[in-house]
């Protein structure tokens, strides 16, 4: 657990300056383990970094993922990705 957090720490870094692969790698590793545990803290977090650059090559996947699976989770029921016509 603490080499998943630490590697977890390292992508946030990269990519809060900025890097984009570290960006989708995060998001992707974020939903993972709320999939895997129903920590909706993982959740809500993969969503604030997609929210970053939602705009950037690869998001189109992890947005489908998050409408698809998730919308229905407090956390994001009014977030702009789950709002129906949004």
């Amino acid at each position: 657990m603490l080499a998943a957090q630490s590697r977890l720490d390292v992508l946030r870094n990269e990519a809060a300056s900025g890097d984009e692969l570290s960006n989708r790698e995060l998001s992707i590793a974020l939903l993972d383990r709320y999939e895997q545990t129903g920590d909706t803290d993982d959740l809500y977090e993969a969503v604030i970094w997609i929210d970053r650059r939602w705009e950037a090559a690869g998001k189109a996947e992890l947005i489908a993922r998050v409408v698809a699976h998730h919308c229905g989770q407090r956390v994001l029921r009014w977030h702009w990705l789950c709002l129906p016509g949004e």
